[in-house]
C-alpha cells in the first residue's frame, strides 16, 4: 500500500540578508510542522512510501542546514516505514542522542545518508508519524 506523507509548515525569517555584505545570505526556516499521512494522495506529498507493514511508522527528522553565509531552519528528511517497535525504538535513540546514533535506519537501503549530519547540519528533533 502507498502511503503519501505532507508537511505544512510556516516560512519565517530570522533575519533578513545585509544589503551592504554581497555575502550575507540572512536567517530563514520553517516552524509548526503539522505532519499528515494518508494513503490517499491531494495533490503533491513530499513524500511517498510504498509498504506491506500493516500499520506503518515514519520518522520525520528536522534539522538546519546552510552555509558560511546563511543557515535555513525547519528542513526535513523522512525515514521509514518501520513497524512500531523499530519506528519508537528509532526515535527514542535518536531524540536521546540529539540525532548522533542512527544506527538500524540502513537497513536494506545501502545509499541511505542522514542529512542532518554534516559541517553545516544541525539535529532539531524528530517527529514520530503513525501511517
Amino acid at each position: 500500500m502507498k502511503y503519501y506523507i505532507k508537511c505544512d509548515s510556516q516560512y519565517v525569517v530570522y533575519s533578513e540578508p545585509d544589503p551592504y555584505d554581497d555575502w550575507d545570505q540572512g536567517e530563514d526556516g520553517y516552524e509548526a510542522h503539522e505532519f499528515t499521512v494518508s494513503t490517499e494522495t491531494d495533490g503533491y506529498p513530499d513524500e511517498t512510501f510504498d509498504t506491506d507493514i500493516e500499520k506503518p511508522y515514519f520518522i520525520a527528522v528536522i534539522y538546519s542546514t546552510g552555509c558560511t553565509f546563511g543557515t535555513t531552519y525547519g528542513v526535513v528528511q523522512y525515514l521509514g516505514p518501520f513497524t512500531k517497535e523499530k519506528g519508537e525504538k528509532i526515535h527514542k535513540q535518536l531524540e536521546d542522542s540529539n540525532g548522533d546514533n542512527y544506527e538500524g535506519l540502513e537497513g536494506d537501503n545501502k545509499y541511505f545518508y542522514p542529512y542532518w549530519i554534516g559541517y553545516f547540519e544541525n539535529y532539531q528533533e524528530s517527529v514520530l508519524l503513525e501511517g
